[in-house]
């Protein structure tokens, strides 16, 4: 695993301009060379400047150091031999331990979207969707279209595509665009159920800005796909957003199974990884009081932030 920084240069690129500017006009003028000495040397530094890597704004550096520490400690939580590795062994199924992974961006614009016990999703840059080709995913309703209505009041140029096995047709807002699939989201094709990449190709998008997964525990059958075929690329698509909710239980004739401890540790550790090797950043983290195994995650598209809002760093973790 490595981390490396990215240089930003165009800091140095105006005073390299106005100082070649001032050295031409010297010369065409004719002035004494003790006067273009001093000019031409602050053309060469500020030349040799724009070269080199140079210092990112102190948010920026923290930033960077911020997502550093995330992979060391990403590492630590997979090892038993290191402190949070051992405690991570013992009580991974734990309400509230499950997950216990800090995020890695800040969102200051994110919002809650839906219910605010169950449903609701916090959606970062919801006032900043595309004006244009604009495409929602909500896998997982139950009828409760409560996330759609509020996500459409703040970006009603959105196209929102909900998925349901259940019959919710009856339920779906009238005079909005939101269109109802009676389908279900898996890691393979077998109506009702459909993959991602499949459901993309028969509507015909070449990306989604925001993915919504609630699935009641059926999100650890689609991992495999996922980790496999990341979200950036590949046929699936660019992801923009992604929300998830995360079970550590599953409801088996009516009664709540909890995983056991290396299984749920493996899933949730292999999906934080493999997350943000893709590029995804984790900028939410929250349980659900409606449901002690599970929590709400959120996560950005390292690619899809504005500029000035992405952390100058570049992310990449080898094996």
């Amino acid at each position: 695993h490595f981390f490396e920084l990215r240089c930003q240069r165009h800091c140095f690129l105006l005073p390299s301009l106005f100082s070649a500017g001032l050295f031409f006009v010297s010369l065409l003028m004719g002035l004494p060379w003790d006067v273009d000495l001093p000019l031409f040397w602050l053309l060469l530094a500020g030349l040799l400047s724009s070269a080199l890597p140079t210092h990112m704004s102190p948010t920026h550096a923290a930033q960077c150091r911020h997502l550093k520490r995330q992979i060391q400690s990403l590492r630590d939580w997979g090892d038993p031999s290191t402190a949070l590795g051992s405690f991570y062994s013992k009580v991974a199924h734990y309400p509230g331990v499950m997950f216990p992974f800090s995020p890695d961006y800040s969102c200051a614009d994110e919002m809650l979207l839906g219910d605010r016990i169950d449903g609701g999703k916090w959606v970062c840059g919801a006032g900043r969707l595309p004006r244009h080709s604009c495409v929602v995913y909500s896998f997982g309703s139950n009828g409760d279209f409560s996330f759609e209505t509020e996500l459409l009041a703040v970006a009603p140029q959105c196209e929102v595509h909900t998925f349901d096995p259940g019959n919710f047709s009856g339920t779906v807002p009238k005079g909005l665009r939101v269109f109802y699939h009676n389908w279900a989201l898996g890691p393979t094709d077998r109506p009702p159920v459909f993959s991602l990449p499949t459901v993309m190709r028969t509507l015909r998008h070449n990306h989604v800005d925001v993915l919504k997964v609630d699935i009641e525990s059926a999100e650890l059958s689609i991992f495999p796909e996922l980790f496999s075929n990341p979200l950036r690329h590949a046929g699936v698509g660019p992801v923009g957003i992604f929300l998830l909710e995360h079970h550590g239980a599953r409801v088996i004739n009516d009664t709540m199974e909890i995983f056991n401890v290396p299984a749920m540790r493996n899933h949730t550790l292999r999906l934080r990884t493999e997350m943000l090797a893709a590029g995804f950043l984790l900028y939410h983290v929250e349980p659900n009081p409606q449901c002690l195994q599970c929590v709400e995650l959120a996560w950005v598209n390292f690619t899809t932030l504005p500029a000035p809002l992405r952390p100058p760093c570049r992310i990449d973790l080898r094996h």
